[in-house]
């Protein structure tokens, strides 16, 4: 990977000729801070970057934006390009996020897919996620019956493939016409025990409009009361926190 008018080979044609026919064109990656109408070149393709995207005016008129990194829509094409800054790069929760997005691939998952990336994993072009954010969702007012059915479809599918991710407010999207929440950023993908996911869409009962005991009652009907995830379900609420096992001893009553 290299700055735009970086120098790769010198010498005359003949010696680029023994190239290996595999060697395609550099990658070419705007000096940072990436900004509108810079060019991007991954694995051979050119990218105009437009707007960047999760911009939030402050009550105090400063502008500030969503995320860590920053993230800008391809110009003309349904994708975008997330930069991940060259300091996180060991950081599994962020610069993992090629590799979790290759596994996040093989499940059901609704995710922005991976399209291409830079080849140290830090410029990543990604599927366009069109919708509302689970962020903006709720400054209207509690989830809807269809959203809540769909975090619960969200819930049952976490556990049973025994994974967790970020499902953070600003990391889920609401896509009604195929009544799905969809994850934009795959980082924190792992495997985990059923808590990690639970944990977090209950962490926020009277925000997005849910009881946890009846959630949970309907995790318990859909998974099956004595399905091996439900089991798990049980027993590992044991080692986290007290409200996790005031909530099953709850349900139990």
């Amino acid at each position: 990977q290299t700055d735009a008018g970086t120098i790769l080979f010198d010498g005359d044609s003949a010696h680029q000729a023994c190239l290996p026919e595999a060697v395609g064109p550099p990658d070419i990656i705007p000096v940072r801070p990436a900004r509108t109408g810079d060019a991007v070149r991954i694995a051979g393709r050119t990218y105009i970057l437009a707007e960047r995207m999760g911009e939030i005016l402050q009550a105090n008129g400063h502008r500030e934006y969503e995320g860590t990194n920053p993230v800008f829509r391809v110009k003309d094409e349904p994708l975008i390009i997330k930069f991940i800054y060259p300091a996180l790069k060991d950081s599994a929760f962020y610069g993992g996020e090629r590799a979790a997005l290759a596994e996040m691939a093989e499940t059901p998952i609704a995710h922005s897919r991976l399209k291409a990336s830079s080849q140290d994993g830090l410029v990543l072009v990604k599927e366009l996620v069109t919708g509302e954010s689970l962020r903006r969702v709720t400054v209207e007012g509690p989830l809807s019956r269809q959203q809540r059915i769909a975090l619960l479809d969200m819930a049952v599918l976490y556990v049973t493939l025994g994974r967790t991710a970020d499902l953070s407010l600003s990391n889920l999207v609401w896509q009604a016409q195929e009544n799905r929440w969809v994850l934009i950023d795959s980082g924190g993908f792992d495997h985990a025990p059923p808590w990690a996911p639970l944990g977090q869409m209950l962490s926020k009962p009277r925000l997005l409009g849910i009881d946890g005991v009846g959630f949970l009652a309907a995790l318990r009907e859909r998974l099956g009361a004595d399905s091996p995830a439900w089991r798990t379900v049980e027993t590992s609420a044991h080692s986290h926190a007290h409200s996790y096992k005031t909530l099953l001893e709850d349900l139990h009553r």
